[in-house]
């Protein structure tokens, strides 16, 4: 008796060790969770799910309810039901997550020992607009987006939403009209957005600085260019999405009517130049060094990745491999060539709006003593310039003085002789 007494204890101690006794096994249960801002005020449409035990002996273990919004009250009702029967398994917590704006917030509780109203508090307050036209005019039914959140200003021209302190892009928009605000919120926040508007002035130019025919696309609209002006009125967007359209480039540049209602926009419409062409030479490589610039005081710029140089000294025609060298210098690579080979080439460049040149042309690779890679003179077979000189020049010279010479010697003698 005593054996079967002390083993019962044992069991019931293991058990209190192992199980939570704070709820019956299989046990239902509703949770009324209250969602509170910052200020303790009821929050609406804030996201409710409970992670609970359902059952663990049958493997199903922890299971996440289907999430629920908090009601006008800022309270949501879950009802939740246990399926262990098994004491030594059984888990009585639950965690309850509400989650608002981005953020989340986690309580847990115990089944049978929890408080009958929840209140779970979250960093929020509340954001109230006023929406005005161009007039100093409150806007009824204007469209205010702050984050996921959308509603629409009543008649006295205001809106409120309840979020998450931090910074927030508010976006409003009427009739057309546009408008964006980043407002700090770390407390309850009043804001005024105001639908004024602006005469936009955009300055088409070239890379020479002269006026071009243009055209700017805006809300579906299409503005053309008058001596290389475009004029938008009425802008009540702060930073439009314009697209400035010339020779079939689009650009969208960057606008801030707070800052400035002027801009210009430039289009480069000047093509490369070709400066120079210098061979350089060792004794595994022949290479042609190319001088380009792209002309213009706003100039786009050399395209790199399309710069080619197409060359052929007689094996047919094939692409150097094209190495910048900073400053408008870039070496076309090619196969080692004789001396005094005339090489053919065709080099095509780009700049970065589409301006382009080909440059068709041969050039002779000359006799000349380059370094190689060892940093030692190339020196080909190269003829003797004395030699060549004193064979070609001064010894037929010798001959003719030595003839004449000879001549005069002899008439001197014969007339000597005559006398």
């Amino acid at each position: 008796m005593k054996k079967a007494l002390s083993l019962l204890i044992l069991v019931f101690l293991f058990s209190g060790i192992f199980a939570d006794t704070t709820c019956n096994t299989s046990y239902t249960e509703e949770l009324n969770i209250r969602a509170l801002d910052a200020n303790s005020r009821p929050m609406p449409d804030v996201t409710i799910t409970l992670r609970y035990q359902l059952s663990e002996s049958t493997g199903k273990g922890y299971v996440t309810t289907i999430p629920k919004p908090t009601g006008s009250d800022g309270i949501a009702k879950i009802k939740i039901q246990n399926l262990e029967n098994q004491i030594d398994k059984l888990k009585c917590d639950i965690t309850i997550t509400a989650e608002y704006d981005g953020k989340e917030i986690k309580k847990t509780v115990y089944a049978g020992s929890h408080e009958s109203l929840i209140d779970l508090n979250i960093p929020a307050y509340n954001l109230i607009l006023t929406i005005k036209d161009q007039n100093n005019q409150k806007v009824n039914g204007a469209t205010v987006s702050v984050g996921n959140f959308t509603k629409y200003t009543n008649n006295a021209g205001m809106v409120g939403f309840s979020v998450v302190s931090g910074e927030k892009l508010v976006l409003a928009s009427y009739e057309g009209a546009k408008r964006e605000a980043i407002i700090p919120v770390t407390k309850d926040t009043t804001y005024d957005i105001s639908f004024y508007v602006s005469n936009l002035t955009i300055n088409v130019i070239d890379d020479q600085g002269r006026p071009l025919s243009a055209a700017a696309e805006f809300f579906g609209k299409t503005y053309n260019s008058t001596l290389g002006k475009i004029i938008i009125s009425d802008v009540g967007v702060i930073s439009p999405d314009i697209n400035v359209i010339c020779n079939g480039i689009t650009k969208t540049p960057k606008i801030n009517l707070d800052i400035s209602n002027e801009y210009t926009v430039i289009f480069d419409t000047t093509s490369p130049e070709l400066i120079s062409i210098k061979d350089q030479r060792t004794d595994k490589s022949t290479s042609l060094i190319l001088t380009i610039i792209d002309p213009g005081s706003n100039p786009s710029g050399i395209n790199e990745n399309t710069l080619a140089v197409n060359y052929d000294y007689g094996n047919g025609w094939k692409y150097a491999k094209i190495f910048p060298k900073g400053s408008g210098v870039y070496i076309a690579e090619m196969d080692p060539i004789n001396f005094d080979t005339i090489v053919f080439f065709s080099i095509y460049v780009e700049d970065k709006e589409g301006n382009t040149i080909t440059i068709p042309g041969q050039y002779e690779i000359f006799t000349t003593i380059l370094p190689n890679e060892n940093g030692n003179p190339t020196d080909p077979e190269k003829p003797d310039w004395l030699s060549e000189l004193f064979f070609t020049l001064i010894l037929p010279l010798l001959l003719i003085a030595a003839i004449l010479f000879g001549a005069f010697y002899a008439y001197l003698k014969f007339i000597k002789k005559e006398e």
